[in-house]
C-alpha cells in the first residue's frame, strides 16, 4: 500500500471520541482507516446483514460492538439513524477515536455531534503522494490521463477499462439508487456535460436545457455529485458584498482521469491535441491544491476572482494567514510576459504584492519575474507546505 499523508494528521488531531473519513468511491478510505486503527473491529454497512441490523435497532447494533479500543463504522451513511443513538452513548463514552465513521458520501452530523468529531476528508492521490511514491509520470498528459484512485497504481490495467468499470460502480451504488430508473439516461448526460464544463462557471440552466429537465432537477442532481465527492465547487472571491466581480462559482472535478474517461480521452496524445487541455490542467491544478489542504487535516481556503465584465480573471486564489496569495494557470512550456497580465490587474485592484503571486505552467523550471513567479508543475505539488512555511 502506498503510504497516505493524511495518516500524519490523524495521529496527531485532537482526541475527540469520534473521527470521521470521507470522500470518494476508490479513493482508499477502508484500507488507509483499517491501518491506522488496526485493533478496531471493522463493520460495512454496504453488507445487507450488517446494514440491517444497523437499520433495525442502531442502539442495540453500537452497544453490541462496543469494546475497549473502538470500532469502524464504513459507509456510515446509509444507517443515519446511527448517529441518534450515537448521541446516547456519548453522554458517558467520550473515550478518543471510540467511532471511526467513513463514508464515499458526505452526511452530515448535527451541531451536538460536531464538538465531539474530528473530520478528514481522503481524496484521490496527490501530486506529492504519486511523487513519494515514485508513480509520477514525467509528462502532465499522462499524469492528467492516469488520474489519482489507488487502485489504478496497484494493478497493471489502463484507463480505458478500469474508469469505465469505476464509474459504473459510483453509479450503481451512489447515484441510480437516488434518481428515477427512467432518468437515468438524462443523469448520464447531466454528468458527461459537467465534465465538458470542467473549470468553467456553473450554469444550471443551461444544463437543465441541455438534459431537458427542470432547473430544480439539475440543481439536485448537482447537489448528488457533490456529496459522491465527484465535483466540487471553487466559490467566487468578494472583498465586500458589493465588489465588482462575479459571484457564480465554477465546477471541477476532483479526479482527472474519471473526467478524462467521460470525455473520451484515453491516451496522453488525446489529452494534448484536445481543445479541452487548458481546462483539463486547470482541473488538476485546482483539485491538487484541495488534495494538499486535506492530506493536512484542513479545509482548502480556495477561490477565484474574475470582474463582472469578465475581462479579468484570476484562476485561483489561495487565503494565506496574512494574505491572499494568486495564482494563474498557464499550459504553455514557456512562460511569456502575458501570462502574468490577469496578476498585475489584480495587483493594482488590490495593492497585494508580485511576491504573493504565481503562474503554474507545465515547464520544469522555477522563473523569478518581476510581476510573480512561474512554478513548473512539479514544484507545485507542495506548494502548500511551502507557503504555510513562509507565514
Amino acid at each position: 500500500m502506498y503510504k497516505r499523508l493524511v495518516l500524519n494528521a490523524l495521529a496527531t488531531c485532537p482526541p475527540r471520541p469520534i473521527l470521521s473519513l470521507v470522500g470518494p468511491r476508490g479513493s482508499g478510505k477502508s484500507t488507509l482507516i483499517q491501518e491506522a486503527f488496526p485493533e478496531h473491529p471493522y463493520l460495512n454497512l454496504e453488507d445487507p446483514s450488517t446494514r440491517q441490523r444497523a437499520l433495525v435497532s442502531p442502539d442495540e447494533f453500537l452497544h453490541a460492538h462496543r469494546n475497549q479500543h473502538g470500532i469502524i463504522i464504513d459507509e456510515f451513511y446509509l444507517a443515519p439513524l446511527l448517529a441518534q443513538a450515537l448521541k446516547k452513548i456519548l453522554r458517558q463514552h467520550t473515550a478518543p477515536n471510540s467511532f471511526v465513521l467513513v463514508s464515499s458520501q458526505q452526511f452530515f452530523l448535527d451541531a451536538s455531534l460536531k464538538d465531539y468529531t474530528s473530520p478528514f476528508t481522503l481524496l484521490p492521490f496527490s501530486l506529492l503522494e504519486l511523487k513519494s511514491a515514485a508513480v509520477l509520470a514525467p509528462s502532465i498528459d499522462t499524469v492528467i490521463v492516469a488520474g489519482g484512485l489507488p487502485a489504478r497504481y496497484q494493478t497493471t490495467i489502463n484507463p480505458q477499462s478500469f474508469y469505465p468499470e469505476h464509474y459504473q460502480r459510483c453509479l450503481e451504488r451512489d447515484l441510480y439508487p437516488l434518481v428515477k430508473a427512467n432518468n437515468h439516461h438524462c443523469l448520464l448526460r447531466f454528468i458527461h456535460l459537467c465534465a465538458a464544463r470542467t473549470g468553467q462557471l456553473l450554469n444550471l440552466e443551461s444544463l437543465a436545457a441541455h438534459c431537458g429537465i427542470s432547473a430544480p432537477t439539475a440543481k439536485k442532481w448537482l447537489q448528488l455529485l457533490l456529496n459522491s465527492f465527484m465535483v466540487f465547487l471553487l466559490p467566487a472571491y468578494s472583498p465586500r458584498p458589493s465588489a465588482n466581480a462575479a459571484k457564480t462559482p465554477k465546477l471541477y472535478f476532483f479526479d482527472t482521469g474519471l473526467l478524462c474517461s467521460l470525455l473520451q480521452l484515453n491516451t496522453a496524445q488525446d489529452v494534448l491535441l484536445s481543445p479541452l487541455r487548458s481546462a483539463l490542467f486547470e482541473t488538476l491544478v485546482i483539485s491538487d491544491l484541495h488534495k494538499q489542504f486535506c492530506q493536512r487535516g484542513k479545509a482548502a481556503p480556495l477561490y477565484f476572482w474574475r470582474n463582472k465584465g469578465g475581462t479579468a480573471l484570476v484562476p485561483c486564489l489561495l487565503a494565506g494567514v496574512k494574505t491572499l496569495h494568486a495564482l494563474d494557470i498557464n499550459t504553455a512550456e514557456t512562460v511569456q510576459s502575458a501570462a502574468f497580465h490577469n496578476l498585475t490587474r489584480w495587483h493594482k485592484l488590490t495593492k497585494q504584492e508580485a511576491a504573493n503571486s504565481l503562474v503554474i505552467y507545465p515547464g520544469e523550471n522555477l522563473q523569478q519575474r518581476s510581476t510573480g513567479t512561474a512554478l513548473g508543475w512539479k514544484d507545485f505539488a507542495n506548494l502548500v507546505d511551502k507557503l504555510e512555511a513562509l507565514s
